[in-house]
């Protein structure tokens, strides 16, 4: 699943995941279904022209869980996967038409059903830090009503 994850292609991933399943994001309320999630692997491909992904395992745990815990994680057959992700962005005026790798921490939680396909994801990672590598400033609710307040544009 991940390799297929990595080099964008939805339809091995597909084959991998359960009709009903559910992945949840990096917010409380991002959740998923898995048409949802193909399609955004796909667009997320095709937007960002992604030059490649490679990911580094560091550890990869199997557990069983029997007691049912929160924010999508139930009781089942589970396989942790802690890591480092690569994800090149293309030399574009967006990126300051310079080519950029985003390196970042990368943990999954995937449940496995009794026919080995995942019915449940829980994806976690740092996105600000990824913007930031992509060169996006962020600014506080204080600079933005300064901005604001002088009537100016910001990028």
């Amino acid at each position: 699943y991940m390799n297929a994850y990595l080099k964008g292609d939805s339809k091995s991933m597909a084959a991998l995941m359960t009709d009903d399943y559910k992945g949840y994001g990096l917010g409380v309320n991002d959740l998923s279904n898995k048409a949802k999630t193909l399609e955004s692997v796909d667009k997320h491909w095709e937007n960002y022209k992604y030059g490649g992904k490679r990911f580094q395992a560091i550890e990869t745990i199997a557990i069983t869980t029997n007691k049912d815990g929160g924010r999508g994680r139930p009781a089942g057959d589970w396989i942790l996967v802690w890591g480092d992700m690569e994800t090149d962005y293309p030399s574009t005026p967006e990126y300051g038409n310079k080519a950029v790798t985003a390196k970042f921490t990368h943990h999954a939680a995937y449940r496995v059903n009794k026919e080995g396909k995942i019915d449940i994801s829980c994806t976690y990672f740092n996105h600000e830090d990824i913007m930031k590598q992509l060169g996006y400033k962020y600014l506080s609710v204080v600079d933005q009503k300064r901005v604001a307040d002088k009537k100016l544009d910001y990028k």
